[in-house]
Order: structure tokens, then sequence, then C-alpha cells
């Protein structure tokens, strides 16, 4: 799953846009902090370990959990982020 991360964020979010998943995170870029933020909330929200296979050090990283599909993983984030009250479609605060 593609994700955007924005780091160095007010408030961490999970957005959906036309584009994809956008994912802003209170972490600087530096030393991997970034990432290892934006997996503890994507492994939050979809209940399952995700971890970032490419694009460390891009902006744009593929996302993936061990053992379930893309799509699975899209839906367990859908799911995660609607037990906050919310839609997928909306800006949301992560917790």
């Amino acid at each position: 799953m593609r994700v955007r991360v924005i780091p160095n964020a007010k408030t961490p979010a999970l957005l959906w846009r036309e584009s994809g998943w956008v994912l802003r995170v209170r972490a600087k870029p530096m030393d991997g902090k970034a990432n290892a933020e934006a997996e503890k909330l994507l492994s939050t929200l979809a209940k399952c370990r995700v971890r970032v296979v490419s694009g460390q050090k891009s902006r744009v990283k593929v996302v993936a959990a061990e053992g379930i599909t893309e799509k699975n993983l899209h839906e367990r984030v859908c799911a995660g982020v609607a037990e906050l009250g919310q839609t997928c479609r909306i800006e949301v605060p992560v917790p």
C-alpha cells in the first residue's frame, strides 16, 4: 500500500485523498524516526504489524503487513479509522 508521509507535523493525522493515503507524523525525518512512527500508527489502526518495505528516504512509502494483501491492509486501516468514529474520506486524528 502506498502512503505519503509528511514528517514534522503539528498533529498526527491520516487522510484519504484522490492520490491515496497521506499520513502526518510528529517525528522529524532523521534516523528513520518518521518511518518508525508511521509504522507504529498504521500498525495500531490495522491491528497488525505494518512495515515500510520501500521508500525509506522518500516521502512516498510502500508499506506492507505480514500475511495479508494490500486490499486487506486498506480495509483494516479503514476499519481502524471507523473505530475512531471517522470515515476514510476525511482527516482524522491518530492516537
